[in-house]
């Protein structure tokens, strides 16, 4: 079954087994700079592929945890801006046309807050958009969950050092970080942070490795979910901790700036596992990659997306 018109992405899905505990899912979203421009263009974006899921009968309300991809958030930087910006030729010339359409904040910012980054100018123009970045994040996120009643692994974004205060993610003076933010069927996000330890050759300029915390392990109804993102993969102790703690549920979102297939990676002892990329076209950037799955210990087949311009949902059922 497809879905294909301007408000509904063709979306493709993929299910493995039959779910007697619940589902877990993978959403690859095929998104544009365009799904960015608001909160609720966001919002609308991502909800058709939870519409799709609900008509395929693949959440089921309080026993549903879903996983999107990593740098899902990072193009909010641009959200609420002119036409200008979203005109521009390059990502790097959108941020060079934020900076100026803002230049009194950036000017406050780039001289008088902390910078730690080789970009500082991209730095700064991040921090100047953080608060906003990070409320349309969490809100969007936070009614997904409570509209269709689902746990949410909700990729990630890229914000100064954030923590969780009060229920809220709220800013630090750290340097920028890759992280993502867990959210329960009840719309509240939870106090822990997943944050990326090792930034890809691509994010060094920007992002800083978090290598002094400990990624946090999420009860969730359908078991413990461990999440790592992306080149984090890579650290044999991030995949032992999981192990020894008898995770059941391993989430990696993951994003990739040119084609990529995941390599095989089976994790013995973790049942269930989701691999998503985020698949889009963003100013002068495309990104691509194939899922990976696990389920019950095995390697699966995925589905290979047809069409450029096409989501995928890849649905577990445990």
């Amino acid at each position: 079954m497809k879905l294909s018109s301007e408000r509904n992405p063709i979306i493709e899905i993929q299910i493995e087994g039959r779910a007697q505990k619940g589902f877990f899912l993978g959403m690859q979203p095929y998104l544009t700079k365009e799904d960015y421009r608001s909160e609720d263009a966001f919002y609308l974006a991502l909800k058709a592929y939870f519409d799709y899921a609900k008509r395929e009968e693949v959440i089921a309300s309080g026993r549903t945890v879903i996983v999107f991809p990593e740098n899902i958030g990072y193009w909010l930087v641009a959200s609420g801006e002119s036409d200008t910006v979203f005109s521009q030729s390059t990502f790097s010339n959108a941020i060079k046309e934020i900076k100026f359409e803002h230049l009194g904040r950036f000017i406050l910012v780039y001289l008088f807050e902390k910078n730690y980054s080789e970009d500082r100018t991209k730095e700064s123009v991040f921090r100047m958009k953080a608060w906003q970045m990070a409320e349309i994040y969490q809100n969007v996120f936070s009614k997904l969950a409570q509209e269709f009643r689902v746990e949410i692994v909700a990729g990630s974004i890229v914000l100064p050092e954030p923590k969780v205060v009060e229920g809220k993610i709220t800013m630090t003076d750290g340097p920028l970080q890759n992280v993502s933010f867990y959210f329960h069927s009840n719309g509240t996000i939870d106090p822990e942070v997943t944050r990326k330890k090792i930034p890809s050759e691509e994010e060094k300029d920007l992002v800083f490795g978090a290598n002094h915390t400990k990624n946090p392990i999420i009860k969730t109804p359908l078991g413990r979910l461990y999440t790592l993102l992306s080149s984090d993969l890579g650290r044999s102790d991030e995949i032992k901790t999981a192990i020894e703690k008898e995770v059941e549920l391993f989430a990696k979102p993951a994003f990739a700036s040119r084609p990529t297939r995941a390599g095989k990676s089976k994790i013995s002892q973790i049942p269930y596992v989701i691999r998503v990329f985020l698949n889009g076209n963003f100013w002068e950037i495309k990104t691509y990659g194939t899922a990976e799955i696990q389920y019950r210990e095995k390697q699966i087949n995925v589905k290979r997306i047809k069409e450029n311009g096409s989501g995928m949902i890849y649905a577990l059922g445990i």
